[in-house]
């Protein structure tokens, strides 16, 4: 089995592409063109004739590179065209660990459990109607809906409104998230790109006076819609509008051959809320190794 290290320059991008859109467990966070968006330097590993790619982002600091894992890419790992076994998948880890003494990275197999650990995602298939999907709706989904439905509310699609729907992201969220002013630009650089694809979907709930009540940022990509933002305002939390947006959003995308990839979370609130959707539990696992140097190594500790 031919396993080798490749630096980013080096990598043929649409071997790579056409490595993560035929394999079986693709996602868009391993796309070339997503990561050359949302982190200054990636490497990987590649086995054979890019029959299996490992995509490794790093970053460097004290002359020291390391690997570590950029937000909005919920996880990577290896991604394969053809079943490949647990050793092939070390294998890779080993190689990526010759070349870099620190790793933290969110995979998609688990490994050896001294070095990872389970974390939280939800995915829902949509391919049946909306009615067959109401059915496995949680009692409490249905009760919070039924309040919910005592308000005026409105569905809308604003596929342009990414930027607005972000900078009320960064006023909210940003601080707890951990989530840069770059992180967020990197993001918009992605939106733009899939917008004019016609892969990016905004659909926001709004009141009567079109003002903003809640909002959901999903990028579609080989069949798949991935949850990546989702923001409510506080007059929407007190009127549960997040219950009726994603209501009128399995109304829309139902019957059709999508899953709906939740994106987490670890957070209770957040897991409590996507059980509801009696979604079925995928979950990926967070990575580490650490080789530092001792009188380094507690630092990163």
């Amino acid at each position: 089995m031919n396993i080798r290290y490749i630096r980013q320059a080096d990598i043929d991008k649409e071997r790579w592409d056409a490595c993560i859109d035929n394999s079986l467990n693709g996602l868009i966070y391993a796309k070339a063109w997503y990561l050359n968006h949302i982190c200054s330097n990636w490497d990987a590993v590649i086995i054979g004739d890019y029959e299996a790619v490992l995509p490794l982002p790093w970053r460097q600091k004290l002359g020291i590179r390391y690997v570590y894992p950029p937000v909005f890419v919920q996880q990577l790992g290896l991604f394969y065209t053809k079943t490949i076994n647990e050793d092939a998948i070390n294998k890779c880890l080993q190689i990526a660990q010759q070349h870099f003494k620190f790793i933290e990275l969110y995979i998609n197999k688990p490994v050896d459990s001294d070095k990872s650990r389970s974390c939280t995602n939800y995915i829902l298939n949509l391919k049946n109607d909306y009615d067959s999907l109401k059915l496995k709706l949680s009692n409490r989904f249905l009760q919070s809906l039924k309040r919910a439905s005592r308000y005026s509310m409105h569905y809308r699609a604003d596929d342009e409104a990414y930027n607005n729907i972000l900078d009320i992201y960064q006023q909210q969220y940003a601080d707890k998230s951990g989530t840069t002013p770059d992180d967020l630009t990197r993001l918009k650089a992605i939106f733009a790109d899939l917008q004019i694809k016609k892969q990016l979907h905004v659909r926001n709930a709004v009141n009567d006076k079109s003002e903003l009540l809640a909002s959901v940022i999903l990028m579609e990509d080989n069949n798949r819609l991935y949850n990546i933002i989702n923001i409510i305002e506080p007059n929407g939390r007190t009127l549960e509008a997040n219950y009726f947006l994603y209501n009128e959003i399995l109304k829309e995308f139902s019957n059709r051959n999508f899953i709906l990839d939740f994106e987490g979370s670890d957070l209770p609130g957040v897991a409590k809320f996507y059980q509801k959707f009696n979604a079925v539990y995928e979950p990926f696992y967070f990575y580490k190794v650490n080789r530092l140097p001792f009188y380094i190594k507690w630092l990163k500790n």
